[in-house]
């Protein structure tokens, strides 16, 4: 009996490692595939953590809204607010996704599939442009359990100057 519990034990330790990596492989593929349609479809893709700061796609985000290229070594010392994603919009922009966001959560946890939505943001660029983009937003885990935001943007209409 004791052998059989060991065992057991044993057993369940090595099908939950199994799983646990089955899992992260999956939710690492899906990033993947969602990464690359988002880079072919959009002027812009981001990866963006649990507190919208821009993981990847940051440069590319810049260079889209006409913003000075950054030395690597800037690049680095951007203090957090700049590398928020929330910091390119205004408040009532900002509010509207993380409405959106907070919705999708909500959503996923009945439908147990990856979250995403779509909505129109306005951008202010570096000549002072409202830029309007369509957001496509996928909300999934990375490898580590992590949720994170997956951002594709495409240019939707002309730039208007700022009112």
């Amino acid at each position: 009996p004791i052998v059989f519990v060991i065992t057991s034990v044993i057993d369940f330790e090595r099908f939950s490692a199994a799983r646990a990596i089955v899992d992260a492989e999956k939710s690492t593929d899906a990033e993947k595939l969602v990464k690359r349609a988002l880079n072919r479809l959009c002027d812009v893709a981001l990866t963006l953590d649990s507190d919208y700061h821009i993981v990847e796609g940051l440069e590319t985000l810049r260079a889209c809204l006409c913003f000075r290229p950054l030395a690597p070594a800037e690049l680095e010392s951007l203090v957090s607010e700049q590398r928020s994603f929330l910091h390119y919009l205004d408040a009532e922009e900002s509010e509207s996704l993380k409405l959106r966001v907070d919705d999708m959560g909500r959503e996923s946890e009945t439908d147990h599939e990856a979250p995403s939505c779509s909505l129109v943001l306005h951008i202010r660029d570096g000549c002072s442009n409202d830029v309007s983009f369509d957001v496509t937003i996928s909300g999934l885990r990375n490898s580590l359990g992590q949720q994170m935001l997956l951002l594709g943007l495409q240019e939707s209409a002309e730039r208007q100057p700022h009112q």
